[in-house]
């Protein structure tokens, strides 16, 4: 008997009947790898991708700064190297692995976002709880349908539940945690699907920051088990350096066993050999996630600001006079518009209904006052000397427009136009600063092209002209979108701002600002009408 079934969800790994699938162990993706491509390979994202929905337990991030994967050992690695040359045809290396860190809490503390820039409206309360060992993150609402309507409760939960959140002591990913949605309100004319997903995410990290400043949260490592055969005699040798790696063992019978940081423990095979000459064996067991015994020291090494991290920013956005401004994550609190419950934390009960009768007489008065027939009869009311207010001088004062200046994130306009993404990087570059250098010169006004050079080694930042054309690479450790941000706050009273760039998170973190942003196609478009693009590279880019 053969059945088909159809439909277009459905993923490797799915199961149909009523029987519960039996799960097996799991492989737990710890080291992190950069994907090496060759120079001038093709593009590996399609490749990546179909990889990606045939297996869904492989952990793959791709953006402009290239191809990283989560694996759980060398193997893994072995077959991911042969699927891909099957499929791309071209042999790929990866980086060396360091292990894939998580964050988690130790005590319950509660969350509040904000998000109202102009013509967006937001706010959502929540609480994250310590949850089990191993259960990753779950989302549940508390809130009453008649409080919060449940079309925006769907939107909040969906938001959090397809959000990858990041702890905010090393940026790593957030688990073992429970959050339970408390409160939440929208606007009826300017709320969208994405004003609850800022909130709401907002909300989180800023629970998380008022955690972290209690000192209840905690970074977690992988720790793997293993165990070791080889001669009496080494036995000495090979503890004593298991447990310079940090390791807790026990001796047995029939070797060592034990379990400790994957980081330290990952390579020591070789070392075993050259302990044991040659006679050691190692063989590594489960992986599981506990609290860093190195803590301080990882975090040092790590330095992560969770403030700076913009695309996951814990302050919230609120509107006064017709424009956005941003509240830090420990003064939002002070501003949101749904009442904190402090006083029920307290243990405060409200005060019951108390019952009264009134008496005819009091009815009357009552009736009396609100039809007005409670007034003065003897009082008279002095009429307004009407006044001609077109006779009266008026001072009028007239603010000059601001004059415009253009912010254009390089890189993303870059992989945005199909004319431009085909081209090897630096011919991409110089034709980018080719084309809006002439742009400038039609429009006359400032414009700033910002390339991202946070990955550049010891790199210190540079910034040049072209013509008019300012050409900004930003130095080692400062990516585009946070130098974007910074110049958007500095420049906004100076200048009539346009930042141009499909980045939706840096689209609406410099429109709290009072920047408008345009997008790149928008600003392919505008170029065209100019007729500073030439013929050719017009048909090149809309063939």
């Amino acid at each position: 008997m053969t059945a088909v079934v159809t439909g277009t969800d459905l993923v490797p790994g799915d199961v149909f009947g009523a029987q519960a699938p039996v799960e097996g162990p799991k492989l737990v993706p710890s080291m992190a790898y950069e994907i090496l491509v060759p120079e001038g390979a093709p593009d590996l994202g399609p490749v990546m991708a179909r990889l990606s929905a045939q297996d869904p337990t492989l952990d793959i991030e791709s953006d402009r700064r290239g191809i990283r994967i989560r694996l759980a050992g060398e193997v893994q690695k072995e077959v991911l190297t042969r699927r891909i040359r099957d499929l791309a045809g071209i042999d790929v290396g990866f980086s060396v692995g360091t292990p894939v860190y998580r964050e988690t809490i130790t005590a319950p503390v509660k969350g509040y976002g904000h998000f109202e820039p102009l013509r967006h409206y937001a706010e959502v309360h929540l609480r994250l709880e310590p949850a089990k060992p191993g259960s990753g993150i779950t989302v549940e609402s508390e809130v009453d349908t008649d409080t919060l309507s449940p079309r925006f409760q769907a939107q909040i939960l969906s938001a959090l539940r397809h959000k990858r959140h990041k702890g905010v002591l090393s940026g790593s990913d957030l688990t073992d945690v429970k959050i339970t949605v408390t409160a939440g309100k929208g606007h009826l004319k300017h709320t969208e699907g994405g004003d609850f997903r800022q909130a709401a995410n907002r909300a989180v990290r800023q629970a998380l920051m008022t955690a972290r400043e209690a000192g209840e949260t905690v970074l977690l490592e992988p720790m793997i088990s293993f165990s070791i055969q080889c001669d009496s005699q080494f036995i000495g040798t090979v503890l004593y350096e298991l447990e310079k790696r940090g390791a807790s063992v026990q001796v047995q019978d029939d070797g060592i066993t034990g379990s400790g940081p994957l980081r330290n423990l990952a390579d020591f095979q070789n070392e075993l050999r050259a302990l044991t000459k040659g006679g050691g064996m190692l063989e590594l067991g489960e992986t599981r996630y506990e609290p860093s015994p190195d803590q301080e020291r990882i975090l040092s090494e790590i330095d992560y600001d969770p403030v700076a991290d913009l695309r996951n920013t814990p302050d919230s956005v609120f509107c006064a006079g017709g424009a956005g401004f941003t509240v830090p994550w420990d003064e939002a609190p002070d501003h949101m518009h749904i009442p904190l419950e402090t006083v029920r934390d307290a243990g405060y009960t409200p005060a019951g209904h108390r019952n009264s009768v009134v008496s005819e007489e009091e009815a009357r008065k009552a009736f009396a006052a609100v039809s007005g027939r409670n007034k003065n009869e003897k009082k008279t009311v002095k009429p307004h000397k009407r006044r001609d207010m077109a006779m009266e001088q008026q001072d009028v004062t007239l603010h000059p427009p601001k004059p415009v200046c253009y912010v254009v994130d390089g890189y993303n306009i870059i992989n945005s136009w199909r004319s431009l993404k085909t081209l090897p990087l630096h011919d991409a570059r110089q034709e980018l600063i080719r084309i809006l250098s002439s742009y400038q010169g039609y429009l006359g006004c400032r414009m700033i092209l910002v390339f991202d050079g946070w990955r550049v080694q010891d790199n210190p930042g540079s910034r040049n002209m072209r013509g008019a054309l300012e050409v900004v690479y930003t130095r080692a450790g400062q990516t585009a979108d946070a130098y974007i941000e910074k110049l958007v706050s500095v420049l906004r009273n100076e200048y009539q701002l346009h930042v141009a760039t499909s980045d939706g998170l840096i689209q609406n973190s410099v429109l709290t600002k009072g920047a408008r942003r345009i997008s790149a196609r928008e600003l392919e478009l505008a170029i065209e009408r100019s007729a500073v693009i030439p013929e050719e590279y017009r048909q090149h880019g809309h063939d």
